[in-house]
């Protein structure tokens, strides 16, 4: 039972699920930034910052489809390799979606809100 995929999910559910879609955000916003910092540095005209923008929101846009789905790919992951099994038979010491801790077998998380137990539908 300790495979890749649960180890990941462990990790995933540590960090919660909008701090890791979060993570990919932030790196499909800083690629084009970085990327243009090192082409041109500074000394940027507006053509070049508008065409920064632009790759900025269409690089985050991506990348947001892309947490979401990684997220649930390994989530079907670890439910196949558990023949089935709900994730709520997985013990988790974190909140699947703010990452904060769970005392005891909570239903609820004391940070959110959320009943731990139901799983979002994306």
């Amino acid at each position: 039972m300790d495979s890749r995929a649960i180890k990941q999910w462990e990790w995933m559910s540590k960090m919660g699920r909008r701090k890791y879609i979060g993570s990919y955000i932030t790196f499909g916003i800083l690629l084009p930034v970085f990327d243009k910092l090192f082409k041109y540095g500074f000394h940027m005209d507006r053509s070049v910052l508008r065409s920064l923008l632009l790759q900025a929101v269409i690089f985050s846009i991506c990348a947001y489809f892309i947490g979401r789905l990684s997220w649930r790919g390994v989530e079907k992951q670890v439910l196949r390799e558990l023949d089935s099994k709900s994730l709520e038979d997985i013990k988790v010491d974190f909140c699947y979606y703010c990452g904060a801790k769970i005392e005891d077998d909570s239903k609820v998380c004391p940070e959110c809100g959320r009943q731990l137990e139901q799983q979002d539908n994306f």
